[in-house]
């Protein structure tokens, strides 16, 4: 019975992006099909969101998302649209390339390394972000809890003119 389901699963529930359809109430990790559109929906999600296009977090967050950075922590969609949009105001170009997906029930764990331009950080030229994002899916295929993980220092202040010198010296004389 449980093949059944997965494989019918497959026929109503094709690999997509999950725009608008409802997943069957079963792991979502069970079935290689589903957790690998999912996979790319984050992908996909990542890489084309441009600060302005906020039909993209739309279509990847639910309405009550809780989501979370090393900078803030804020609930619900309207919230993350204002957060995101203005975050993305200094950014020149960004490239996320997700790897290590690990997936469990309805969570994914994704490492990624993002090649970021900002306005006025690294002399306006591009530097390489290391982190980590957890996302947790509703059986709309929404994301409902998204927890991002990344070294804060080495995305802003080491990149800052004012703070990088400083922090790099700190850094320097810890590892001693």
């Amino acid at each position: 019975m449980k093949i059944l389901l997965l494989s019918l699963s497959i026929l109503i529930f094709p690999p997509s992006i999950f725009a608008s359809s409802v997943l069957p109430s079963l792991n979502l990790c069970q079935d290689e099909a589903i957790s690998g559109a999912l996979k790319q929906k984050i992908a996909t999600s990542f890489n084309t969101f441009t600060g302005s296009n906020t039909e993209v977090l739309e279509q990847f967050y639910s309405p009550s998302i809780n989501y979370q950075d090393p900078i803030s922590s804020i609930q619900g969609l309207e919230n993350v649209k204002k957060l995101l949009t203005r975050t993305y105001k200094n950014v020149q170009s960004l490239r996320y390339s997700f790897f290590d997906f690990i997936c469990e029930s309805n969570k994914i764990s994704a490492s990624y390394e993002l090649t970021i331009q900002i306005v006025s950080l690294n002399g306006n030229k591009p530097y390489l972000v290391k982190g980590t994002s957890v996302f947790h899916f509703d059986e709309n295929g929404l994301v409902t809890k998204h927890r991002d993980y990344f070294d804060l220092g080495s995305m802003v202040y080491e990149k800052h003119p004012l703070t990088g010198s400083t922090i790099r010296a700190i850094k320097a004389a810890l590892a001693k």
